[in-house]
C-alpha cells in the first residue's frame, strides 16, 4: 500500500552558523535541557550545532539543518534536502483571520444566515458558548 503525509502545519527554522535563533519554543527546550547548544554566538570559530533529545535518542543538528517542532510539540532536526522535498512554506494568518475563518466555518455548518444566527444569540435562544465550542472544533 502507498500512503501520503497528511497536510499538517509545523514550525521550523534553518540553523545558521552562529546559532542566531529567535523561536521561543527552541529556547524553552534549551532551558529544559532537551536541547544542548554548541558554538552558538559570534565568538566561536566553529559553526553552530545542537544536540536534541528525541524519542529515538539524541540527534545532532548542524548548520544548514532545519529544526522542526511537530504537531505534538516534539522537536527534531531534518536535513535540508529532505525538508525541502517534504515541506513548503505556509503564509501565516493573523489570529483575527484564523478566528474569522472558524466563525465562517461554524456558520456554514448550520446552513443559517449570519444575521439569523446573530438574532438567535442576542435573543438567548442559542448560548454563545455553543458557538465558541463549534468554532474551536476542527
Amino acid at each position: 500500500m502507498k500512503y501520503r503525509k497528511k497536510p499538517v502545519v509545523i514550525e521550523a527554522f534553518q540553523l545558521n552558523d552562529r546559532g542566531m535563533v529567535t523561536e521561543d519554543w527552541f529556547w524553552d527546550a534549551v532551558t529544559a535541557n532537551k536541547i544542548i547548544t554548541r558554538n552558538f554566538g559570534k565568538t566561536y570559530a566553529n559553526p553552530a550545532q545542537c544536540e536534541i533529545s528525541t524519542l529515538e535518542g539524541v540527534m545532532t543538528a548542524k548548520t544548514g539543518d532545519y529544526i522542526i517542532r511537530g504537531v505534538q510539540g516534539e522537536i527534531y532536526p531534518c536535513k535540508p534536502d529532505i525538508f525541502e522535498q517534504t515541506y513548503e512554506k505556509v503564509e501565516e494568518s493573523s489570529e483575527f483571520e484564523i478566528k474569522e475563518a472558524k466563525i465562517a466555518k461554524a456558520i456554514a455548518a448550520t446552513g443559517l444566515s449570519e444575521q439569523k444566527i446573530r438574532q438567535m444569540i442576542s435573543s438567548g435562544k442559542v448560548p454563545m458558548g455553543s458557538w465558541i465550542a463549534m468554532m474551536e472544533e476542527d
